[in-house]
């Protein structure tokens, strides 16, 4: 397979052979360069290397990403890209924003949406998931953990593979042409040809 983006398709992504390829110059693409960072800033070899075990890693030796949420960019939020004086500071201080509710039913789900989207300033966003996938590393972002449920992972499995296998890979994606798009919608409904109905 070719570590190209260019010439991929949808399903490739989903192929263990894929090949991503790396050919940024402004993040530490070895886990060395980042222990150094992080013992440089006053963490001990242990507390170092548990974070680059999590997946934090450093762009141009200023700020901290945490490459399970925070995309490459140049900029901090805190939560997912942390500037060198407030790693791990602001990392160890973080809570959880969000709550978590059961409901045993469809009516029940429903008057829960309602009740939330009443008291929400903003738009609510729902993932559409079957199955809640915690994250499982030595040093989870708070920010994005749950009491009982644990950290979130909000990427789709392809990237935690590749999160997992490549120290240098960062979450971005070469989105699908429209003859791609075409393709699977193409296919979804010559597999359920209700769906024109």
């Amino acid at each position: 397979m070719s570590s190209r983006v260019s010439g991929w398709t949808h399903y490739d992504y989903y192929d263990d052979a894929l090949e991503f390829s790396s050919n940024r110059s402004d993040v530490n693409s070895s886990r060395e360069a980042d222990l150094n960072f992080f013992i440089k800033g006053g963490l001990s070899e242990v507390e170092a290397s548990a974070y680059c075990d999590s997946g934090y890693t450093t762009l141009r030796d200023e700020i901290v990403i945490d490459r399970f949420y925070g995309g490459l960019l140049w900029s901090t939020d805190n939560r997912t890209r942390f500037s060198r004086s407030q790693f791990p500071i602001a990392l160890k201080s973080a809570s959880s924003r969000f709550s978590v509710h059961y409901t045993q039913s469809l009516k029940e789900l429903n008057e829960l949406v309602g009740n939330i989207k009443s008291k929400a300033q903003k738009r609510l966003l729902f993932r559409g998931q079957t199955k809640n996938y915690a994250l499982k590393r030595p040093r989870p972002n708070m920010n994005f953990s749950a009491d009982g449920i644990g950290e979130i992972s909000l990427l789709p499995s392809v990237w935690r593979r590749v999160l997992r296998d490549r120290y240098d890979i960062f979450h971005d994606f070469q989105g699908l042409d429209v003859s791609q798009w075409s393709k699977i919608v193409i296919l979804r409904v010559l597999r359920k040809p209700n769906l024109m109905a």
